[in-house]
């Protein structure tokens, strides 16, 4: 594995002795962020981006990042209490196994736990989302990553259904692109005059393009003319951003192929479950203004979006939510247990609706 950077954000010196940790792993991240159960706040958040992060290191790795974070901050053993970890199916099966508190000079009895993936599709990350989700009679709940997750309630059960994205809105697939974090440009706006400005997430040299970023961009292009209904970048092949870095044609298709998975996926549950009272969003896409653009480029039906709860990263505070009250995990293990899988069912017809979503 490949640590491309690492950045740490302390928030307050001053913590008790009873602290947890909330850790999410993809292949391309890996974050900490240390809450205080006393204090009711957070002390520190920690970030790595990683580069190709395998379920055979993803224990070891961990265990380095803890520990390296815990000097960093200054934490000493005594005063972690738990720690909780979201991730991909098979990362969280080697942490299950592997992860020992003892590598990271913890007490042997420091409770470690690992939210449940969903279904053989949808992981622990989405998992831990929903763990944020008060779940209520016509709550749809979508997670917006690599790939597409929906969770809807209805008739006192949870529905599951995920789809594969091409990935626009993890930025992924995007020829510059950087997961959301310190470094990332993650908002575009043009001015009356045509001059581009961005915004970088810790006011600092930018790195890359976050998803919300791209999204911005794609938004711009259309509302100019530059972009045309069917995707086709009018009279350039590359859409700048400063001088370093751009949305390319390849970057466009990226998202409006997943704009209109987005779009037909939420189409095809509301046909069959009706229309949601309540929408919990997540995903980096949606940092910034990113739900306003992907409202503007009708990827939600006509007034989905308005009372729309969104956030960019809910499975975090969805684990921190299970460390800090063990009863919202057993409720969410007999929500993931009682889930049914859709996915097919959805799928019946989702070719169809996805191909007239794909004109902006």
């Amino acid at each position: 594995m490949n640590t491309l950077a690492i950045h740490h954000e302390k928030y307050h010196d001053d913590h008790s002795r009873s602290l947890v940790l909330a850790c999410e792993l993809s292949e391309r991240v890996i974050t900490a962020a240390y809450y205080d159960l006393s204090l009711s706040r957070m002390t520190a958040r920690s970030v790595a981006i990683v580069e190709g992060l395998t379920a055979e290191e993803a224990a070891a790795e961990l265990s380095k990042f803890i520990f390296m974070t815990m000097r960093e901050y200054g934490i000493l053993a005594q005063c972690l209490q738990k720690i909780g970890v979201c991730a991909p199916i098979a990362i969280s099966g080697a942490i299950e196994e592997q992860l020992d508190p003892t590598d990271i000079f913890l007490r042997p009895d420091t409770e470690i736990i690992v939210v449940p993936f969903v279904s053989a599709r949808a992981d622990g990350r989405t998992a831990a989302f929903l763990a944020s989700v008060p779940f209520e009679e016509g709550t749809l709940a979508v997670r917006l990553a690599k790939s597409l997750d929906l969770a809807y309630f209805a008739c006192g059960k949870l529905y599951i259904a995920s789809l594969p994205l091409i990935g626009a809105f993890d930025s992924s697939a995007l020829e510059s692109g950087m997961p959301c974090e310190y470094g990332a440009i993650d908002e575009v706006s043009r001015e009356d005059n045509g001059t581009i400005c961005y915004s970088v997430i810790g006011d600092c040299d930018s790195e890359g393009i976050a998803a919300s970023a791209a999204i911005d961009v794609v938004r711009i292009m259309r509302d100019t003319g530059i972009l045309d209904e069917d995707g086709i970048m009018t009279d350039r092949d590359q859409f700048y951003i400063g001088e370093d870095y751009c949305v390319s044609q390849k970057d466009v298709r990226a998202v409006q192929s997943d704009k209109a998975s987005l779009a037909a996926a939420l189409e095809c549950m509301v046909k069959k479950y009706g229309a949601p009272k309540r929408l919990y969003l997540s995903g980096e896409v949606l940092a910034s203004k990113g739900m306003q653009s992907l409202t503007s480029l009708g990827v939600f039906p006509d007034g989905m979006a308005q009372n729309a709860v969104f956030s960019r990263n809910a499975s975090e505070s969805g684990v921190l939510s299970c460390l800090e009250d063990a009863q919202k995990l057993d409720t969410l293990e007999r929500l993931i247990f009682s889930a049914e899988d859709v996915t097919d069912d959805i799928l019946t017809d989702f070719d169809d609706i996805y191909i007239s979503k794909l004109q902006f």
